[in-house]
């Protein structure tokens, strides 16, 4: 996960520095680099260009090991030029319909050829909203495959995730300028998980140890009102977070019904709580 926000806020600085390039032209030369892996050579290459519009690029960061090459990372940001009298109006499957209005950019973000994150943000009236999301996405992906004896060891691991963001910031002007106010307002929710499966297979059945992480699971709403006027902001919260929370168990699984994997067996050995953030300043999920 570090690796893939490094990688997005990289992109984000090769963005600042597009300025003039047309449509399909190389920002930078693409760059390798290439370390030995199990006696292997393992190339990582990164590359940006201009999208065909002009106004905006993708960064790409991909891998190749043994003739086998795939996309790692892609993300792409396009700038739309506001026009005065168009208004556009766009519904997403996680984010449901963005409101009205002139779209001054899109972004997604791609990890491994799936879509992790798609946002748009609008401007209507002097207001800036802006709308993104994931739908529930689960990436899975095996360590390594070792034969032990008559037994075949398998190392199973994968991330999932979801999440929606709705924020706006929406100026009032009055007269006189000292009565005008700007409220802004953001409302998030997101889900992001890790799993990790240790096990042996002999024929039809296979048993082993796994684990889940929850790295982050929660939504919150936040708003606050700036007065021009001197006074002190106010603004409020509601929510709550719960991180870090996570369990260790054994399994036994079959594959007696129609090739398919079914667990017959689970055994928790360990739990833990993790932490828990309340804009109430409440417990949540038992953990304070």
């Amino acid at each position: 996960m570090r690796i893939v926000i490094l990688c997005f806020f990289y992109f984000l600085s090769l963005n600042a520095q597009a300025a003039g390039p047309l449509g399909g032209v190389p920002l930078i030369t693409p760059i390798t680099s290439q370390n030995q892996v199990f006696g292997k050579t393992l190339s990582v290459i990164q590359q940006a260009e201009t999208v065909p519009s002009g106004q905006g690029i993708v960064s790409t960061t991909g891998a190749s090991m043994s003739g086998v090459s795939k996309t790692l990372v892609e993300a792409s940001v396009e700038a739309i030029p506001p026009a005065p009298s168009s208004t556009t109006t766009t519904t997403s499957a996680t984010t449901g319909p963005t409101p009205s209005g002139v779209i001054l950019a899109t972004t997604d973000l791609y990890i491994g050829g799936t879509k992790i994150w798609t946002g748009t943000l609008t401007e209507k009236n002097g207001s800036l909203v802006y709308t993104g999301g994931v739908a529930p996405t689960q990436i899975p992906f095996t360590l390594f495959v070792y034969p032990v004896g008559p037994l075949l060891l398998e190392v199973d691991a994968g991330v999932d995730f979801e999440g929606n963001i709705s924020a706006s910031l929406i100026p009032g002007f009055s007269y006189p300028l000292q009565d005008s106010e700007l409220d802004a307002k953001l409302a998030a929710s997101v889900s992001a998980g890790a799993f990790l499966d240790g096990y042996a297979s002999l024929w039809l059945i296979r048993a082993g140890v796994g684990g889940t992480v929850n790295i982050i699971d929660g939504s919150i709403g936040v708003s606050g009102r700036l007065l021009m006027n001197g006074q002190a902001p106010t603004g409020s919260g509601t929510g709550s977070v719960q991180m870090l929370n996570g369990e260790f168990y054994g399994f036994v699984d079959t594959d007696l019904l129609f090739g398919n994997w079914s667990r017959i067996y689970t055994k928790d050995f360990y739990s833990w709580a993790g932490y828990c953030f309340s804009f109430e300043g409440k417990g949540c999920g038992g953990v304070q």
